[in-house]
């Protein structure tokens, strides 16, 4: 149960962050919600295996440091780091016996068939690329001035994008397991 509730309150606080900044940029209610992040991030990593718990660690102590030196600006960078976290996690499992898709596809389906295998491959790939898209669209929007629309697709377009997605992925996968089965 605690784990669901570092979970939620990681993801939340992460949504919230461009949105506080877009509706008030002051900065004592953004250095009050990195320093919840901080233990959340850090209560994560225990529960988690291998690079997950190193990467949740990283961004926990990148966030210490942000707050050290009192300045917010550093925050900016968080949902590029949070998305380059990601996509090592999710890039890393592409050399393991099993990606991350294929592991939580395996969750519902344990006798993946070989099919099935090649498929999660492919999707490991399509969020790695989307991960990817997204690091390059906050980097621009930061290093252009672009504050506004940082807020906007960190914490709006981005997650839509990211529904859309799993929307779509669904629909192929529903398509893919069809022809499988009639194969």
């Amino acid at each position: 149960m605690l784990k669901i509730i570092i979970n939620l309150l990681v993801s939340l606080a992460s949504i919230a962050y461009p949105l506080l900044w877009l509706w008030n940029d002051q900065s004592n209610g953004l250095f009050a919600l990195l320093c919840l992040l901080i233990p959340l991030w850090f209560i994560k990593g225990l529960y988690q295996h291998s690079t997950a718990r190193y990467l949740s660690w990283f961004t926990g102590t990148l966030l210490s440091i942000i707050a050290i030196r009192g300045s917010v600006e550093g925050m900016y960078w968080y949902p590029l780091v949070i998305n380059g976290i990601l996509l090592l996690l999710f890039g890393s499992s592409l050399w393991q016996s099993q990606t991350v898709v294929e592991r939580l596809a395996r969750i519902q389906e344990p006798n993946l068939s070989s099919a099935g295998i090649r498929y999660t491959r492919k999707v490991t790939i399509l969020w790695c690329s989307f991960f990817i898209f997204n690091m390059f669209v906050v980097a621009v929007a930061l290093l252009l001035g672009q504050y506004r629309f940082w807020a906007l697709y960190s914490g709006v377009i981005s997650y839509i994008l990211l529904g859309i997605l799993m929307s779509g992925e669904w629909l192929v996968r529903q398509r893919v397991k069809r022809k499988i089965i009639n194969e």
